[in-house]
């Protein structure tokens, strides 16, 4: 392969742009997806409104969206919707799930019972402000 490259330049080149295309992807991703948001968690005060602003954020960033829908957030509907979660659990049994989901399995995926190891704990990816901010998103009901 050493050899090939010496003998065509134009191949040296289009490798070495390759590659500085592939670690420029890396480069935004890391910074879209990790920096923008947590810097944006740092801006977010204490009240109600931000809170609910820091909860739609991580739901967004966070993975949530990998596998449920909540109200306009775009999702996937792998795992439960949780549009109406207020109607169906209260702040301590969401909060348990997304620290442990695998405590109770959710019988609404969209293939039935959601299988097991489907969703990751977060505890200790996410620390309290998150969660609670993730519950309080999730309980809020809107008025009409």
């Amino acid at each position: 392969m050493l050899t090939l490259i010496r003998q065509r330049p134009v191949l040296k080149w289009l490798l070495i742009v390759l590659a500085a295309g592939i670690l420029l992807v890396g480069l935004t991703i890391q910074f879209e997806y990790t920096l923008i948001p947590e810097a944006k968690e740092l801006l977010a005060g204490s009240d109600e409104k931000q809170g609910l602003e820091l909860g739609r954020l991580l739901f967004a960033t966070r993975g949530c969206n990998g596998c449920h829908q909540f109200r306009d957030i775009a999702g996937t509907a792998i795992g439960p919707d949780l549009t109406d979660i207020a109607a169906r659990a209260d702040h301590a049994d969401v909060r348990h799930s997304i620290l442990n989901p695998e405590a109770e399995i959710s019988e609404h995926c969209r293939s039935g019972p959601c299988p097991i190891g489907l969703m990751p704990g977060y505890a200790g990816i996410l620390d309290d402000r998150q969660i609670e901010a993730l519950v309080m998103l999730l309980m809020h009901t809107p008025a009409d």
